[in-house]
């Protein structure tokens, strides 16, 4: 037996290994580091840029052979015309032929065969011996004749007839180069689809891999939303947006923002909870000044705040609305937007198991009353407020690829009025790329940034993309 000193380097390294593998198992699972990501982007960028250049050539080249193919086809059309043209002279000459023909045998005969005997009459009405003679050259010479014109027609007719071949190879040869050419055409066309596409799936990766670097907000705006307030601007560039209670079956927007857009409102007043949900998210809250309760509170919790009614050049009011539901801010002109901007890595869609969740259906009053709908060719849930899909002022439809459904409890606020507190935890649903998961959301402190975990306890990483949260009665 081995002395128990001996077998303690054995026991600990068997325990570091065992709290390793333990550990392991709690470490989350990445998606590649910022300079990875940045490194992939910066390849398919280059990518991208060779593809373009390819294409740009294809399309030259496709479009010289196009001219070529045309150029042939001229070529093969004129060399038709002449083929018809040279058949037209072959067949009248084919008729001169056979009309000499018919006329020479004719003649022939006239001197052979009875009923045409004015040959030999002719010959027989000769005077003289010398007259015969002469009578008998004359006959030679129109038999001598008629047969000049057959030959002299033949010799047409076989001139024609190369003329024909000439051109019937000439024909059959530019038939064959533009066939030629064609097969080429077809070829660069084929080449420039299949770049076209490596180019479109280049593109659709660029995209998945720019939209993977989000960053990370850096202003949380309170946002009106009461009918008159309708349709709001901005929603569609935050990074997500909160939707809480505040009186009245009244709710209100908490829009967290890394884009900095030049309109975003209209801004109103916080409450309790919007400075809670800030602070945990890190944000500048911008908003339209509070009660005295809450700007209390907003001091206490040491949090980052614009208070428009402070005096800034960055809000303006909107004269074509009324007041308190005009009052808009400027994101870009406030400061922060000129600093480095934090980014993080989203992963592309929650790989877990989760039940079918197409859509999300929930009612804060008779006029709050939401849905939405996945929409798998976008890969987000549309957004409809009361039956009809819900825009923002720009017109853009409303679709975050995530929903996040959080039941909080709401004790009476410092006034007496139901107001959410999201401290501590309680369940959650979240819906994502057309699935629905349940588990917890929680909040360890009123600093604390909330946290969301699935039913076996795996801490939630948000797929990229905008998400709506949701806060609700338990």
């Amino acid at each position: 037996m081995f002395p128990f000193r001996s077998k303690l380097p054995l026991l600990l390294l068997l325990a570091a290994l065992v709290f390793c593998s333990a550990l392991s198992a709690f470490i989350p699972v990445t998606y590649g580091s910022p300079e990875d990501i940045q490194k992939d982007i910066e390849e398919t960028r280059e990518e991208i840029r060779k593809l373009t250049e390819e294409i740009e050539k294809l399309e030259d080249s496709v479009q010289e052979q196009q001219q070529r193919v045309n150029a042939i086809q001229d070529n093969i059309r004129e060399a038709e015309d002449r083929l018809a043209e040279v058949e037209r002279e072959l067949e009248k000459s084919e008729a001169r032929l056979e009309e000499a023909r018919s006329h020479f045998a004719g003649r022939v005969r006239g001197v052979y065969m009875s009923g045409s005997l004015s040959y030999l009459e002719v010959l027989l009405q000769a005077e003289s011996f010398g007259d015969l003679i002469i009578r008998i050259e004359y006959l030679k010479r129109i038999l001598e004749q008629d047969s000049r014109i057959v030959a002299a027609i033949k010799q047409e007719q076989a001139v024609i007839a190369e003329r024909k071949e000439e051109v019937k190879a000439y024909h059959e040869s530019i038939v064959a180069l533009r066939d030629e050419y064609e097969r080429e055409y077809e070829k660069l066309l084929a080449r420039k689809q299949e770049v076209e596409l490596l180019l479109a799936q280049s593109r659709e990766r660029l995209s998945q891999l720019q939209s993977r670097v989000v960053k990370r907000p850096v202003y949380g705006v309170s946002i009106d939303n009461i009918t008159a307030a309708r349709p709001q601007s901005g929603l569609a560039q935050a990074y997500s947006v909160y939707e809480y209670e505040v009186e009245g079956n009244i709710t209100r927007f908490l829009a967290l923002f890394g884009e900095l857009p030049n309109k975003v409102g209209p801004v109103r007043s916080a409450r309790v909870s919007t400075a809670m949900l800030a602070l945990g998210e890190k944000v500048t809250l911008v908003f339209g000044s509070a009660n005295w309760h809450v700007l209390e509170k907003i001091s206490e919790f040491n949090l980052k705040s614009v208070n428009a009614l402070r005096g800034s050049g960055a809000f303006w009011r909107d004269s074509a609305r009324y007041a308190p539901h005009n009052l808009y801010v400027n994101l870009a002109s406030l400061g922060r937007g000129r600093t480095a901007p934090r980014t993080e890595i989203r992963p592309l869609e929650i790989t877990k198991e989760g039940a079918a969740g197409n859509t999300v259906s929930l009612q804060y009053s008779s006029n709050n009353r939401i849905r939405y709908v996945y929409d798998s060719e976008h890969q987000a849930y549309t957004r409809y407020l009361n039956g009809k899909v819900f825009r923002d002022a720009s017109g853009k439809v409303i679709r975050p690829r995530n929903v996040l459904i959080l039941y909080v409890p709401h004790p009476p606020d410092f006034f007496g009025r139901s107001a959410p507190y999201p401290l501590g935890e309680g369940k959650m649903e979240l819906y994502s790329h057309g699935k629905r998961y349940t588990g917890t959301w929680r909040k360890d402190s009123v600093g604390a940034p909330l946290r969301y975990f699935f039913a076996d306890g795996e801490e939630v990483e948000l797929p990229y993309g905008q998400t709506w949260i949701q806060i609700v009665r338990p």
